[in-house]
């Protein structure tokens, strides 16, 4: 994996901080972490790990570390998990402004009474706001790609705001043009 995520043990995603850039260059060595790997004996050890850009160039064990390049950006992360980035494999981003609204009904009543008229409800701007909520929390825990099930209005505006938080993703349009209890608005 070439994105990787920082947690402490037992507790949630840190972020990490930028890098200085040296000549269009970003440099970051994340150094002794517990890095989950990837490869093909699946290793767990404590890593250095040289990122430039937004690729890692070498993961090296905590052990045998070398120097930093000069105008790497060096972060401790003693005590500190690296794993590969997560995938979300089923994503309703235009619904993220709707938790806890929509709570304890059947499938076809969380629907009808409360999903579809709250979606069809939506304007660009609103779901702009739903996707960037989405992106920020899924970038907090970890997940670096996504599959978003999409929405029958202003897809544009979640496309819009997936492309600009660098989160990889399959997106759509969703289409729907009949269904007892679909607004008109949906159709």
């Amino acid at each position: 994996a070439d994105t990787l995520s920082a947690a402490p043990r037992g507790g949630p995603v840190a972020p990490l901080p930028c890098a200085r850039q040296e000549q269009g260059r970003m440099k970051t060595l994340l150094r002794d972490g517990l890095a989950v790997t990837m490869d093909a004996e699946r290793r767990v050890l404590r890593a250095d790990i040289l990122v430039e850009n937004d690729r890692i160039v070498s993961v090296v064990p905590h052990e045998e570390s070398f120097r930093p390049e000069e105008g790497a950006e060096v972060v401790e992360l003693c005590g500190m998990a690296v794993i590969p980035g997560l995938v979300q494999a089923h994503m309703h981003v235009t619904q993220a402004l709707f938790r806890g609204l929509c709570d304890d009904l059947a499938l076809m009543d969380w629907l009808r009474e409360r999903t579809w008229p709250l979606e069809a409800a939506h304007t660009e701007k609103s779901n702009a706001a739903s996707a960037r909520l989405a992106a920020m929390e899924l970038i907090r825990s970890g997940t670096t790609s996504l599959i978003d099930m999409g929405t029958t209005r202003h897809q544009d505006a979640i496309f819009e705001v997936m492309a600009e938080t660098g989160l990889r993703g399959l997106f759509g349009k969703c289409m729907m043009d009949e269904g007892e209890g679909l607004p008109a608005l949906m159709r």
